[in-house]
């Protein structure tokens, strides 16, 4: 962590400045942009020397002794020298250090000597060469660093260097992964920014100013603490010894950057004395920290089996350290501690403090941060999903590091002599300053440097950093040494600010003065003093309108997954190719992350469009409905949607449902019938069949101008003029379609009907300035139609919000809907609407609609923002005071469900916050670790070598009580056992003698779907707590993941294909026996017909276990079936498939049936494979395909490489791939099974084939296929064993031959044949020694003993090999 690490070298700085007179004359002042070269700048003649003399006591001499000795040392450096003058000792000596830095840099350029007689300082100011010495690590050390803070961090690994630091490193950053900063922004930012917030509420209510600099210095502390160590310091209301001890290490730190003589290294002093104590007590308790939690760790058998592990009870890194088992000394451990400690402190309450100083010193940012945390946030605290849409409080905090960046000033050190960018020689040995002051605040760099502008950082773009603005801006340095903890540092300032300005307003207070000092960060001198004042509280609201029950007054009807309806209309009213912009508009990216939220989805259409398809209509439509808590719905049926579902079907999700009849629609449907009498229509028999309801569309058709008093010739002439077009009819004559909306308001008024008129834009059909509905005041003054009662649809009437809230004021007959505005403008656009709405019109007549349509989407969509935008309306009516609190909970009750009750007269309670009608989802989408395990029986489950899967059953309350933490025994021989005898193999070297743990993971634990009232958990396999058993698959598979992500820093996905058998048991002439249960073709809609009622029951079951299914159809074989599984990361692919397996057997059951996966259940029929797709990932995105498609075979070198490690070793992997006799009579050319050693693209018969879905960029291939493997297969070791194939592949950069792109049989002669049997994979797999090396060796000796054991009894017993269907 870079924030401590700028401490100054008091041997440095001792004898520095101390005394100056005249200039040497220097260069003439220049800064380069980092957008131009770096030139050396040219020396001005030197002036003639005055007569009078130099005394040695003038305050230049020491500048003078550097220029002579420099200068007697040839120095061709080419860089300046810089002469202090006496003004400058106070800023050096205790003082901002970084303000002379600047002065000087104006003065001699962005790179100088400062001169500090026989040492010196090399001061850099220019993001070029910062860049240059940052990145060159470990060409520039840390040098200087150590010195001043050795006392406190020790070894830890801010300050190591070499070996020692690339360890520590790399053991602390897994640390900081997204699942522990996603817990820790609600377990610990967020409870201690409230507790901030608390402590400030005395100061609030007496008005009182209070040190804003020390309440944020007390928060991070308390935060740090928590975060680190899980041990609440509570500096925001105690004082401790710990919390004294702390700040006085912390200020001695400070003080020994800048103290003139290193006369601390003698510990005589006062000052000296009391910090070494502080220390000593700090130390002692960090490390009974570290005890307390060892002994936890060691008493609960924890370890990491995630990499992204999070132990819900104490989510602190030290908890994850320990977690890990590495092995560190206690002593190492504190100091790493130490170090985050300190920079985690320090550097975000120095943030906080600076950045509510700008914002207090620029109301208009102040009030645009606070009215962002409310449209974000809307009065909850903020969660982690929350942090990236806090994007302008974000770029205030962005801009306050730029202009007070923490540390100021780095150093490093030269460990060989470098030519730095323009041309500058730096020697062994040179100290480099580099003043982040003076990057970040350089007009050379910036345009106006020195303002305070957020939105020089777009909102829309990425957060800056170090490598996306070039080194311009580098707050948490950059490089190798950049610092670890930047995304929590930048998270916590995120948090506790949104938590500050959601609940207070802040001024500063008047007539003090604000200067700086350095220590750590940049400091006040004297505090920051500010008066806090309350906002007004609108949980109440908030909480009266999440819990409202919705009547949803006008949407339309949803499709079926196959309808024509492009999903991506979910999102946009765009059609056509106006529909390929549409993904570029604010809400359509603001609604596809809330989608992809909501589903857990990544957040791109490709990954929802694939689980709506995975999930089905049915469940899709529950999940939206529950969530959009919706009571009452009105379906106006008459949209034309492909394949859309009755009215009564939406019953299923919704309490009450009515249907709004479209009068256009209806009028269109009688003339595209015959007349009754069987002669052409007339107006007089077409005014007698119409039949009126309750919406018109008049705006997409002839627009609002409505003529009620329309004569009989026009219309007349205009029902000619439609029926003379052809059907089907549309109707869109003017005359016609007056005539059709008056005779509906006659209707209306006489059977007391409500009717909608759209109004607003809509799609391209509309003519915008028609839809106006101040058109309609004709309509409305006709005294015919005063008391019915008329509603105006759509987005708030939007663009005309003005308009319609008039009309709705002066007229009493006219209320007002706001859907669609909600959700489909920017949430400016749908707040600001809103907010016209109200400007005049009555909350009692304004109502809320989703227009939802075709997809469920639309209606969560419509009903979440609905729920937002009308909260932070009505807060702001209350902020300025048009409302108070409650009015404005009763208005926001009356918009959202009791004014559309009225309206429409709807017979629905909504008094209670969820009807007992309402569906829950939770049936059918179990969130898998959402809820607490009331089952009776837990199944404890492991794979042995086998791939036999095993179990233990205790009850609930003993695993609770004691197995999941102790775990149960096990013999050692349950790691032996064959497939044909449930004792070990001989040459497996495993007996009954000795016993291991059974230890559940607990984050695999799940209620069983198949039967709720039991639990399954996966174990790991212990010798004691915290010391694995070599033979544990789950363990060997951590194992080797971890060299490939330590070596590599690589990542390996994989996705399974499941092919298994349907036996239904049949008796033959008194004889039981298992037969294919349908004898249907590959793909066959019979087939599936035969088993959807199955499938309907395994795809939920898997869902609800977090199993992604991609798809299932019938295989080649009869009875035969295929589930595909999504990729997902190794360990818990392999996981997935053990839980995928338990559910198809344990359903089939459940159906009379028996589910196999025997690799050849039929000797005379297709063989079943488990094949394994496998990609290799970094940093999240998947880089086994090539960047571009210059690659001949459209992969990555790392991709090439990983896959020809896998068909080097293929022949030894077959033995842990393929692991029983039986298996290699699946195993044969010509059945799509891999049987030579060759590789091929889109080639089914070879043994792995490149795979590149479509989606897919042409060229490339996204993973590769290994046909090999079968459902017989302990999981974990086959990946493992795949993994270390790849690794050696990567290890010795192994080459690919050239694929095969023909049937491999039919060149045989030019291939190796992979073995032919158990016998020869085994053999294989023996004189491997790479895999041995990588998997180990006993592990192996294991598998090789069991698989011979399979060979001599299966060779013995050949008909043996049918009982298999009862184990695999």
């Amino acid at each position: 962590m870079e924030s401590c690490l700028f401490l100054q070298s008091p041997s440095s700085f001792s004898s520095l400045f101390t005394a100056k007179s005249k200039p040497f004359p220097s260069p003439k002042p220049r800064f380069v942009s980092i957008k131009a070269s770096i030139e050396k700048p040219k020396p001005k003649p030197k002036p003639k020397p005055k007569s009078e003399t130099t005394s040695w006591v003038s305050p230049d001499w020491l500048t003078s002794l550097t220029r002579t000795i420099t200068s007697g040392q040839n120095d061709d450096s080419g860089i300046p020298i810089a002469s202090a003058k006496l003004d400058d000792v106070s800023e050096l000596l205790g003082g901002a250090l970084f303000l002379p830095l600047y002065k000087w840099m104006n003065e001699y350029g962005p790179i100088y000597r400062l001169a500090a007689g026989p040492r010196n300082f090399v001061v850099v100011s220019d993001p070029a060469i910062a860049k240059h010495v940052l990145r060159n690590y470990p060409k520039y050390a840390k040098g200087l660093v150590a010195e001043v803070s050795e006392f406190l961090f020790g070894s830890g690994f801010a300050i190591a260097e070499g070996p020692l630091w690339t360890a520590r490193r790399r053991a602390v950053v897994p640390s900081l992964h997204k699942r522990y900063l996603s817990v820790i922004v609600e377990r610990v930012f967020c409870r201690c920014a409230e507790r901030l917030v608390e402590k400030l509420q005395p100061y609030a209510v007496e008005g009182k100013a209070v040190n804003m600099e020390e309440k944020f210095s007390q928060l991070t502390l308390d935060v740090i603490g928590l975060s680190l160590f899980n041990y609440n310091f509570d500096s925001l209301t105690t004082d401790s010894p710990v919390i004294e001890a702390v700040y006085t290490a912390l200020k001695e730190a400070e003080l020994r950057s800048t103290d003139i003589l290193p006369y601390w290294k003698a510990s005589l002093f006062p000052r000296q004395v009391k910090a070494e104590k502080a220390v000593t007590l700090i130390r002692e308790t960090v490390e009974d920290l570290i005890a307390k939690c060892k002994e936890i760790v060691e008493r609960e058998g924890e370890r990491i089996n995630d990499e992204e592990y999070v132990n819900e009870s104490d989510p602190s890194i030290l908890r994850f350290l320990l977690a890990s088992r590495e092995e560190v000394s206690s002593v190492q451990l504190r100091d790493d501690l130490l170090s985050m400690l300190v920079a985690g402190h320090e550097t975000t309450g120095s943030v906080l403090t600076w950045t509510l100083y700008l914002l207090s010193k620029s109301p208009s940012a102040l009030a645009k941060a606070q009215e962002e945390v409310d449209r974000v946030l809307a009065g909850r605290n903020p969660a982690y999903e929350d942090i990236k849409e806090l994007k302008y409080i974000t770029r205030c905090i962005n801009e306050s590091m730029r202009l007070y960046p923490h540390p100021p000033v780095l150093i490093r050190r030269a460990q060989v002599p470098d030519i730095l960018p323009g041309n500058y020689k730096v020697n062994t040995g040179q100290d480099i300053m580099i003043s982040v002051y003076n990057v970040h605040r350089s007009s050379a760099v910036w345009e106006k440097a020195e303002e305070f502008l957020p939105e020089r950082f777009e909102l829309e773009g990425p957060i800056p950093n170090e490598t996306n603005t070039d080194f311009k801006f580098i707050p948490f340095s950059g490089g190798p040494r950049k610092c670890v903890g930047d995304q929590f540092a930048l998270m916590e300032a995120i948090v506790a600010l949104a938590v500050f300005l959601q609940r207070l307003n802040v001024e500063l207070v008047p007539d003090q003065t604000i200067s700086m000092t350095t220590g750590a960060t940049i400091h006040t001198t004297n505090g920051l003093y500010m008066k806090v004042s309350q906002r007004m509280e609108f949980k109440e609201l908030k909480k009266a309108i999440d819990q409202v029950e919705l009547v949803d007054a006008h949407a339309h009807n949803i499709v079926s997954l196959d309808s024509s309806f492009p999903f991506i209309r979910t999102f946009s009213e765009a059609t056509g190719d106006a529909l390929s912009f549409a993904p570029h508009s604010l809400s359509f990216k603001r609604n596809l992350r809330e989608v992809a939220q909501l589903y857990g989805t990544e957040v791109s259409l490709e990954a929802i469009e694939k689980h709506r398809q995975t999930l089905g209509l049915h469940s899709l439509t529950t999940k939206c409905f529950y969530e959009a808590r919706i009571s009452a719905l009105l379906i106006d049926d008459g949209l034309k949607l492909d394949k859309k579902h009755d009215t009564e079907w939406h019953r299923n999700f919704v309490p009450y449902v009515g249907r709004v009849l479209r009068i256009e629609t209806l009028a269109e449907q009688i003339l595209n019938e015959e007349s009754p009498d069987d002669s052409s229509w007339t107006l007089d028999s077409f005014t007698k069949a119409f039949i009126v309801a309750l919406k018109t569309i008049a705006a997409y058709r002839s627009g609002l101008d409505i003529d009620t008093h329309v004569s009989k010739e026009v219309v007349e002439s205009g029902l000619v003029e439609v029926l003379q077009a052809g059907k089907p009819v549309r109707i869109g004559n003017k005359g016609l379609i007056d005539y059709i909306l008056t005779l509906s308001l006659e209707v209306a008024e006489r059977c007391d009907l409500p009717l909608q008129i759209h109004t607003g834009f809509g799609d391209k059909d509309l003519d915008l300035r028609l839809s106006n509905p101040l058109h309609l005041r004709t309509l409305l003054e006709d005294k015919r139609f005063a008391k019915c009662r008329i509603v105006l649809l759509h987005h708030a009437s939007y663009p005309f919000s003005k308009e319609a809230s008039y009309l709705s004021s002066v007229y009493p007959q006219v209320f007002l809907d706001f859907g669609l505005a909600v959700p489909k403008l920017s949430v400016h656009g749908m707040v600001s609407s809103v907010k016209e709405l109200l400007h005049l019109a009555p909350t009692k007549k304004v109502m809320f609609s989703t227009d939802g349509y075709a997809t469920p989407e639309t209606y969560y969509l419509g009903a979440k923002k609905a729920r937002e935008v009308i909260f932070l309306v009505l807060r702001d009516a209350c902020v300025s005071g048009d409302l108070s609190l409650m009015e404005a909970i009763d208005a926001a009750k009356d918009i959202l469900s009791r004014n559309a009750i009225a309206f429409y007269k709807i017979d629905v309670d909504t008094s209670s916050s969820i009807p007992q009608s309402r569906i829950s989802p939770k049936s059918e989408m179990e969130e898998p670790h959402a809820q607490e395990d009331s089952s009776s029986f837990v199944r404890v489950i492991w794979v042995d070598t086998s791939g036999q899967q095993r179990c233990r059953v205790v009850q609930a309350q003993r695993f609770n009580r004691s197995v999941k933490k102790n775990g149960i025994g096990l013999t050692h021989a349950s790691m032996g056992m064959t497939s044909f005898y449930d004792g070990p193999a001989e040459e497996s070297k495993l007996t009954g003698i000795g016993e291991i743990r059974l230890v559940p993971d607990l984050s695999t634990k799940r209620i069983i779907p198949w039967t709720k009232q039991e639990s399954m958990v996966l174990a790991d396999m212990l010798l004691k707590p915290g010391e694995a058993w070599e033979y544990c698959p789950r363990e060997t598979l951590r194992r080797v993941r971890n060299v490939l992500k330590d070596e590599f820093d690589l990542v390996m996905n994989a996705g399974f294909e499941n092919e298994f058998y349907l036996l239904k048991n049949v008796v033959r002439e008194g004889k039981e026996e298992y037969v294919p249960f349908e004898v249907g073709p590959y793909c066959s809609t019979s087939s599936y017909d035969a088993a959807a009622q199955i499938f309907h029951e395994i795809i939920p079951a898997l869902e609800s276990l977090n199993i992604a299914v991609e798809q299932f159809h019938a295989e080649s074989g009869k009875g035969q079936f295929e589930v595909s599984l999504g990729h997902t990361i190794a360990f818990h692919a392999a996981d997935n498939l053990v839980y995928t397996r338990e559910v198809i057997r344990s359903v089939a059951r459940k159906h009379g049936l028996l589910a196999t996966f025997v690799p050849k259940y039929d000797l005379c029929d297709i063989g079943s494979g488990s094949h394994v797709h496998i990609s290799l990932w970094k940093n999240g995105e998947n880089v086994f395909p090539a960047s571009d498609k210059s690659s001949a075979h459209g992969m990555s070198s790392i991709g090439e490489e990983f896959m020809a490690g896998v068909l080097f070793h293929l022949p030894s992997i077959f033995a842990v791939l393929a692991p029983l006799p039986n298996s290699y009579d699946r195993i044969q050319p010509n059945t799509f099974s891999g049987a030579f050693q060759c590789w091929g693209k889109e080639n089914r018969e070879a043994a792995i084939r490149t795979a590149s879905p479509p989606g897919a960029p042409d060229g490339l291939v996204t993973n590769f296929e290994i046909k090999a493997c079968d459902g017989s297969t302990n999981p974990h070791l086959s990946l493992a064993i795949i993994m270390a194939a790849g690794i050696d592949g990567l290890r010795r950069h192994l080459q690919l031959p050239d694929p095969i792109d023909t049937n491999p049989a039919d060149v045989a002669a030019t291939l190796n044949r992979l073995p032919e049997t158990l016998s020869e994979a085994v053999e294989a797999l023996e004189k491997d020694k790479v895999l041995h090396e990588l998997l180990g060796q006993n592990l192996l000796a294991a598998i090789t003993g069991v698989r011979k054991a399979e060979v001599q009894y299966y060779s013995k017993n050949p008909d043996a090999c049918k009982q298999l269907i009862h184990r695999y």
